[in-house]
């Protein structure tokens, strides 16, 4: 992202070594964190690229045994002369040929992505979040909408997602379930939150009347169901789907026994019950 600024990041799920960044320049790039300048490839809207690899890190190049080495111009008289022979100068030609070849491999996977000038969005990126199932997936957000990417080869997955242009634009975090093709986003916008398949983009309710201002992030609890969000009026919500029984998600999980460990139960007593 030369010369604009890194709006949104976010870990790869597949891989330690991946990081993915959002730029204001509508790029998003995925990087291999133990190199410098080591972009992987970057992601395109109008899938114009072919990418023949997975996504996997770079190549493995051990410049090791060059920073131990110490490259010697010959300055006196003895090494002109020991370069005419064969001596020392060959071996000082040798070692800069290693450390040019080296520079070269890393050259060779890094700057065709670092001039790469492919955009995801035509706009500045908000918000990435991969899913919580196998990291497979990407979600992106900007003004001009919420795109979904296939990180196994970095092509824009067309699906259009039905909700306000501007959803998702205005927090730092959106939710999602691992269910499969079941899965569901959580889509913050102005101070409802909406709940959309992720496979078809189909709108399937929206959460509304708990925040008076705007909602700023998004959390989903695997183990109870559960979804969190924060707003700007200061206050974090709680939102259980329709019928759940939080004591049974404890029980299926293992984790307790009885609804009384959630410390959910009313303790206080009535004057008339003393």
């Amino acid at each position: 992202h030369i010369g604009k600024e890194v709006a949104a990041l976010e870990w790869s799920k597949t891989s330690e070594w991946l990081l993915i960044s959002g730029g204001a320049d509508g790029q998003i790039r995925v990087w291999d964190i133990r190199k410098a300048n080591s972009c992987v490839f970057v992601l395109d809207q109008f899938n114009m690229k072919k990418y023949s690899e997975h996504l996997a890190p770079l190549p493995d190049v051990d410049l090791s045994h060059l920073k131990r080495k110490k490259l010697k111009t010959p300055r006196t008289d003895e090494d002109r002369l020991l370069e005419v022979n064969g001596g020392r100068g060959n071996r000082f030609d040798r070692n800069l040929q290693d450390w040019i070849s080296s520079k070269r491999l890393v050259k060779k996977f890094s700057d065709p992505k670092r001039n790469d000038v492919a955009t995801a969005h035509d706009c500045p990126v908000k918000v990435l979040h991969c899913d919580g199932s196998a990291g497979l997936c990407l979600y992106s957000t900007g003004k001009d909408g919420i795109k979904k990417w296939d990180l196994t080869s970095g092509k824009n997955m067309l699906v259009h997602f039905e909700l306000p242009q501007t959803a998702g634009t205005r927090c730092n975090r959106v939710a999602a379930t691992s269910d499969g093709q079941n899965q569901t986003l959580f889509i913050p916008h102005v101070n409802n939150v909406f709940r959309v398949h992720a496979v078809s983009g189909k709108r399937l309710s929206k959460l509304t009347g708990g925040h008076y201002e705007a909602v700023t992030s998004a959390l989903y609890n695997e183990v109870l169901g559960e979804l969190y969000t924060s707003s700007l009026d200061g206050n974090v919500l709680v939102w259980e789907p329709p019928g759940a029984d939080p004591a049974e998600a404890f029980d299926q999980g293992g984790i307790a026994e009885a609804g009384a460990a959630f410390g959910n139960e009313d303790e206080w007593t009535t004057d008339e019950e003393q």
